[in-house]
């Protein structure tokens, strides 16, 4: 089926890639990374050793995970179901996200009608593979990526 839309964060990693792959990339702020304060950057393992227990909510209670007065997986559903919103309201059936991996785990949720609770990968939506690249890393390998316009099939193309 052709991609009928390429719709993005406007972030900048996430901006380069639809760059690369598609040829009217759509900017959606709905689309943005999930704001985590001060937990944005930092390894688990940091984390979990230096607030055990902002840790543990955030893994076993995310519906309950409060960062600053704000509740930012909450948020990340409401903002989820605008991302929804706006993209089935474009035309066509196949469409094309490039964003992170908070949003893209709400909007997963949000799509199999799941809470804020199952926000979690312990406890709720598991992808087997997300951003996977192992086929991208030969060595000597340089690897031309075509365009994805809004009539072309995704990237099935060798």
């Amino acid at each position: 089926m052709p991609v009928r839309n390429c719709f993005s964060s406007p972030h900048t990693r996430a901006r380069q890639t639809a760059e690369l792959v598609c040829d009217s990339p759509v900017f959606m702020d709905s689309l943005r990374e999930c704001d985590l304060g001060w937990f944005q950057g930092m390894r688990n393992d940091d984390i979990m050793r230096q607030h055990p227990d902002v840790y543990r909510v955030w893994r076993e209670e995310p519906e309950h995970f409060c960062l600053e007065g704000r509740y930012p997986v909450r948020d990340a559903f409401r903002q989820a179901q605008r991302a929804w919103a706006d993209m089935l309201s474009q035309e066509g059936h196949v469409h094309l996200v490039i964003t992170h991996k908070s949003i893209l785990r709400a909007m997963l949720c949000t799509a199999m009608g799941l809470p804020p609770s199952k926000f979690s990968h312990e406890r709720g939506v598991n992808l087997s593979a997300l951003n996977l690249t192992s086929h991208l890393q030969l060595e000597g390998v340089r690897y031309r990526v075509p365009k994805v316009s809004r009539n072309d099939g995704l990237l099935a193309r060798g």
